[in-house]
């Protein structure tokens, strides 16, 4: 009897020691498919998109609404709270009649009153061009660079220009670099500014072999930028395969840690993944480890994508998901899209790149003509990992979940599923929420913190899509 009862103390308090999701309301008011959620005021918070902004209580009752009057190509960049509780937000705007794009600084009171507008002369790129913008912002909260990759007609890199403000919405720096790179393509895949305002750009440059045109040489670079211009360091001729994708982590020993999935051969795609760490304080990289992943040794039609990746206690832990786009031609000429996402994978690893066990979740998620419904998201809350995926509700409740289901049907039926990890990439448990209220399918995180988070839900209407916005509580015991 003593040891039962002690069984039974030890499960209750292993499940105690978890946070708990609490599913809660939506708000009423249709939103933006690119809607973002930022913390407003003393409790409030604020819904916001190309278009308009809404705030609301954390009751999720709207307290206000408030349209913006920019031209119909404008699109929201990004947004950070300002040192009285306001929000200052990023705009691309379109200029028709010089055919440029300029962005734009909106400034909203803490009582959601917008304030000030405010062109960013230093930020501009033509029509034509296919320019990447991208903002961060620093670990303290005070420094937010926006950065813009300019490019030419035939996709050459030109310039990169950078702009970090405070949070008074001043532009206390403006650094233009021109970063090179020996192999014919790159790719740029995360940045991370730090409290001194020194700025650091991950990126992947591959040239093709000339002995082999199924062989690539891929290297690593980091572009550390500061108040003397750019530094480029470089990891030339990894020969482990071609990179399907890759992220970056700063970690907090200050180490930034590259993890991401490669293809070992690219005609048979047979799946892999890869850990470096880069030491900034000495300017080098450390330690790669690389391994096939398990249960692959043939080809996959699956291509693998950085879900994200976490920094645990002793761990850090890169999600990936197997995502296939199938396309279908009719006798007709018609043509429809099938997406369809398998697993998501659990990679653990050491901070110094060893990898650990890794592990997967099945998902077997398909949906037609729009993969709006079809992704995981996660939550991090303390030391644990939440994967919220759409789910056949029925199914997972009677055990039958690993079956396909099509999240692109009737959202009455599908439910979300909850799967908790633990830092070693184990699978503690898994939970269900109830079937979608409202036919809405979940869609993706916009907003999280320790306590709590907002998802973006949507079903269709004809021939459009319309969104609302849920809250979830994490509740620590």
């Amino acid at each position: 009897m003593k040891r039962t009862i002690l069984v039974l103390v030890t499960l209750m308090m292993g499940i105690m020691s978890y946070a708990q999701i609490t599913f809660e309301n939506f708000n009423q008011e249709k939103v933006q498919s690119v809607s973002k959620v930022y913390p407003i005021g003393e409790e409030n918070f604020m819904i916001i998109n190309n278009e308009e902004y809404v705030v609301i209580n954390p009751s999720m009752k709207t307290v206000s609404k408030t349209t913006f009057n920019f031209e119909k190509k404008t699109v929201f960049v990004s947004a950070y709270n300002s040192s009285d509780g306001g929000i200052i937000a990023i705009f691309r705007v379109y200029q028709k009649k010089d055919e440029l794009y300029t962005y734009t600084k909106v400034v909203i009171s803490p009582d959601g009153k917008l304030t000030n507008t405010e062109v960013l002369s230093s930020m501009a790129e033509e029509r034509k061009e296919r320019n990447v913008a991208r903002s961060i912002t620093s670990p303290d909260g005070n420094l937010h660079a926006h950065f813009l990759f300019t490019m030419d007609k035939n996709n050459i890199l030109k310039e990169l220009v950078i702009l970090i403000m405070d949070n008074e919405g001043e532009i206390v720096s403006t650094r233009n670099v021109n970063p090179t790179f020996n192999n014919e393509t790159f790719s740029f895949h995360k940045a991370y500014i730090t409290n001194e305002g020194e700025l650091y750009f991950a990126f992947s440059s591959t040239q093709k072999s000339k002995k082999r045109k199924d062989l690539q040489n891929i290297s690593l670079h980091v572009l550390r930028v500061n108040e003397d211009g750019g530094e480029m360091f470089n990891l030339d001729d990894i020969e482990f395969g071609f990179i399907e994708s890759m992220s970056m982590l700063m970690l907090e020993n200050g180490d930034m840690f590259f993890g991401g999935f490669y293809s070992a051969d690219p005609k048979k795609r047979i799946p892999g993944r890869f850990s470096v760490v880069f030491n900034k304080e000495q300017g080098e990289f450390q330690n790669m480890s690389t391994a096939l992943l398990s249960g692959y040794e043939k080809h996959s039609p699956y291509d693998i994508y950085v879900l994200g990746m976490y920094e645990m206690e002793n761990t850090v832990i890169m999600l990936g998901e197997e995502k296939r786009l199938i396309t279908r031609r009719d006798n007709k000429g018609n043509v429809t899209y099938e997406y369809y996402a398998k697993n998501v994978l659990v990679c653990p690893f050491q901070k110094d790149g060893e990898m650990l066990k890794e592990n997967a979740i099945t998902k077997l998620n398909k949906s037609n003509n729009h993969a709006i419904f079809l992704y995981s998201s996660a939550l991090k809350s303390g030391n644990n990992l939440y994967v919220l995926s759409n789910c056949n509700y029925k199914n997972e409740k009677s055990g039958k979940g690993h079956k396909t289901v099509n999240t692109g049907g009737t959202h009455a039926k599908i439910g979300i599923r909850v799967n908790v990890i633990a830092e070693d990439g184990s699978i503690e448990r898994k939970t269900v929420e109830a079937p979608n209220v409202e036919k809405y399918g979940f869609s993706h995180i916009i907003y999280s913190d320790e306590n709590q988070a907002f998802l973006l839900f949507g079903k269709a209407q004809l021939f459009k899509y319309e969104f609302k916005v849920r809250k979830v509580t994490l509740a620590k015991d």
